[in-house]
């Protein structure tokens, strides 16, 4: 079914490639389908034709932290919240929020491996969260 969709979607797409909602919808249902990827790309198109859409930008979100990017997928999620997509709320709320605590117990415990060695903060393996690349 899902294949069809698709393909129903990609020909209104080659008719009108600046109509967004066909973006929008075969990036929901590649989302269903777990096509993270897919949905992105998709999703890519839908926000270059309209880079505050809410639904695109929630939609997103929810790739990029299925496929664990998360700093990309809550950045998303909170300008898709931001933007009025109330069902980013659960989204942040479950992946998202922690992350600035996290990244500030980083740079304390940074700060106590600074203090108690001779390295000084112009050394060139100091860290903060700012400059350390969380995995995602």
């Amino acid at each position: 079914q899902v294949d069809s969709a698709l393909l129903s979607l990609n020909a209104a797409i080659e008719l009108d490639v600046t109509f967004l909602p066909p973006y929008l919808y075969a990036g929901s249902f590649c989302l269903q389908e777990d096509q993270y990827e897919l949905a992105i790309k998709y999703l890519d198109v839908a926000l270059k034709l309209d880079s505050k859409n809410k639904n695109a930008l929630f939609y997103k979100g929810v790739a990029l932290v299925e496929l664990k990017r998360m700093t990309d997928g809550c950045r998303c999620l909170t300008k898709a919240f931001e933007a009025g997509a109330d069902d980013a709320a659960d989204y942040l709320k479950e992946h998202c929020y922690g992350m600035e605590d996290l990244a500030q117990a980083v740079d304390g415990l940074m700060a106590l491996v600074v203090e108690s060695s001779p390295l000084s903060v112009g050394s060139p393996i100091f860290l903060t969260s700012r400059s350390y690349k969380f995995k995602e």
